[in-house]
């Protein structure tokens, strides 16, 4: 049995593709651009690249915090990562844009992400404030992107973007060019 989207090895019975992650049993959709089929990864018609799990990802904690990030027009994989948590009474996400004209961006904002929401919950249970829990999670995400380089010409590179949310605070922190909004839940105009 071959997985539809990447076309990997995958044992009978198996939920997940070892390779990629997406669900075994799910049906690619038709090659959007000619109508096609795909075959190990990409269109038997075209040649344009199956769609990969991680090119729309949703993520839904049991508390109703949830994200959602789809792969943009200009790239044939997402790049992008989020990863989201509580701790301590406190929501937490994390989201990076992989930087396209690093290697592997997709490889940095994983890390990034997962790295960042593990080290916000591990300071916030620690007693840290959650200015210094978002300090140390951005320095120790840093760090492992860091960590993927092998050579100067080879390193990996991500924005950084989280909030750290509470019923009377919320502490965001930033590295890049990306962004994040406040949104009140009634649409009014928040006053900062």
């Amino acid at each position: 049995m071959k997985c539809p989207a990447c076309g990997a090895s995958a044992l009978q019975g198996h939920a997940f593709c070892e390779q990629c992650g997406i669900r075994l049993e799910e049906a690619l959709p038709a090659c959007t651009a000619c109508g096609g089929d795909f075959e190990e990864g990409y269109c038997a018609q075209c040649g344009r690249r199956a769609p990969a799990a991680s090119d729309h990802v949703e993520l839904v904690l049991d508390s109703g915090m949830a994200g959602a990030s789809d792969r943009g027009l200009r790239h044939s994989h997402n790049q992008d990562a989020m990863a989201l948590g509580e701790a301590e009474g406190l929501q937490l996400a994390v989201v990076c844009d992989g930087v396209t004209q690093s290697p592997r961006p997709e490889s940095a904002s994983t890390l990034a992400a997962q790295t960042g929401v593990t080290i916000l919950a591990e300071e916030l249970k620690a007693g840290s404030t959650q200015e210094s829990a978002t300090r140390a999670a951005c320095a120790r995400a840093a760090l492992a992107v860091a960590s993927l380089a092998t050579s100067l010409d080879d390193a990996p590179a991500c924005t950084y973007v989280s909030a750290v949310a509470g019923p009377d605070l919320v502490t965001v922190g930033w590295v890049g060019d990306s962004r994040a909004y406040w949104l009140p839940d009634d649409g009014a105009r928040p006053s900062c």
